[in-house]
């Protein structure tokens, strides 16, 4: 198995974010410690990951006591109990934790969050409202992947007015700011790209760019 970034996680609440998250993080290899407070959740989680617990999390001695300091990475996905959420999220960082990630419910919880030195803020609800929107935009795009803020991988068909049309002719870097990384074709994706080869109307396209730029192209 591909080695991971980070082995040792623990994963506070464990609603929809925090179940789906702590499963996926398990099938990737990571070592996965889930915490909530609710027994059914703890149960049905149990099968899935390294270890489940039926704790308390804004109990301090609870946290020390699992060792959540030596973690490589706590998340706290604690949605619907901002309280909790803050709480448990100072208990982590005055314990110092190596890495914190918070589940934020809105703009006001995320501030607070923010200023209690979470390292990361996610909002999983809004982030994937955002991607869909993106994704259905246009019906050009397959898929859609947000890299660093503005920058995305997206899937799209190669646009009419560019087949036949070789990459180095279309001088898509300096025109559209967008790099293609990758042509698939009857299922095959060639990543070694002959920028001197003509683009075909049966090909799909993997482009690099900020959204703007890749929405550009459907209108090519």
């Amino acid at each position: 198995m591909k080695k991971i970034k980070h082995k040792n996680i623990v994963v506070i609440g464990c609603g929809r974010y925090g179940s789906s998250l702590a499963q996926t993080l398990s099938g990737y290899g990571a070592e996965v410690l889930v915490i909530d407070s609710d027994k059914y959740k703890i149960q049905e989680i149990t099968p899935f990951v390294t270890k489940a617990v039926v704790a308390d999390a804004t109990d301090e001695m609870v946290l020390r006591d699992l060792g959540i300091n030596n973690m490589d990475v706590v998340v706290v996905a604690i949605g619907s109990n901002i309280e909790a959420s803050i709480m448990t999220t100072l208990l982590a960082k005055d314990m110092e934790a190596k890495y914190v990630i918070c589940k934020a419910s809105n703009n006001k919880h995320a501030k607070v969050l923010e200023k209690i030195g979470a390292d990361k803020i996610v909002f999983p609800e809004k982030d994937m409202a955002i991607k869909t929107a993106k994704t259905l935009i246009s019906p050009d795009f397959m898929e859609l992947i947000e890299l660093e803020k503005d920058y995305n991988i997206a899937e799209t068909k190669i646009p009419v007015s560019w087949i036949g049309k070789s990459i180095i002719e279309l001088d898509l870097r300096r025109k559209y700011s967008i790099n293609v990384i990758g042509i698939l074709r009857n299922g095959k994706l060639t990543v070694n790209i002959d920028p001197n080869i003509p683009l075909e109307e049966d090909q799909r396209m993997f482009v690099v760019g900020k959204m703007e730029d890749i929405m550009n192209i459907s209108e090519k």
